[in-house]
């Protein structure tokens, strides 16, 4: 469609100035220029591609379909990784300061004292490296 809603298609391209020539072969370019952002092309294009060969748009099909399971594979097991991360940063957040604390409350003496500042530190980066992440959302709900 031109700017002024008609088809460029059926423009009789003699009666046209040398300006609107200009702007019909842009708008004809633009139009030539058109992409589309589906995973399978626009039908007139399969009916295109089956005049080359006769199979070409099952395989196009199928290309597809393969190319779907496979992102919801991916995500799916990216799904399954960030859940692991998760429980185990959490399990690492409890588990370091009980140790802390058991070695200091054995041991009875400074050294303990020492030890839980030493785990404590990998806690502490724990918690930080969750909420870069984004895991922890009380902390990035303070951040915004």
């Amino acid at each position: 469609m031109g700017a002024d809603g008609k088809s460029v298609e059926n423009i009789d391209e003699r009666s046209l100035t040398q300006d609107e020539r200009k702007e019909l072969l842009q708008i004809r370019q633009i139009a030539a220029e058109m992409h589309y952002s589906s995973p399978i092309p626009p039908a007139s294009e399969i009916l295109k591609y089956k005049e080359v060969s006769p199979d070409f748009p099952d395989r196009i099909l199928s290309m597809t379909e393969r190319q779907q399971e496979a992102n919801i594979s991916i995500a799916h097991r990216m799904s399954k990784a960030q859940a692991l991360s998760t429980v185990i940063t959490v399990l690492l957040s409890w588990l370091i300061p009980l140790i802390s604390i058991s070695l200091g409350l054995l041991l009875h003496a400074n050294l303990g004292v020492w030890i839980g500042a030493v785990c404590a530190l990998p806690t502490v980066a724990v918690q930080l490296i969750r909420a870069f992440q984004g895991g922890d959302k009380d902390a990035t709900d303070k951040n915004e």
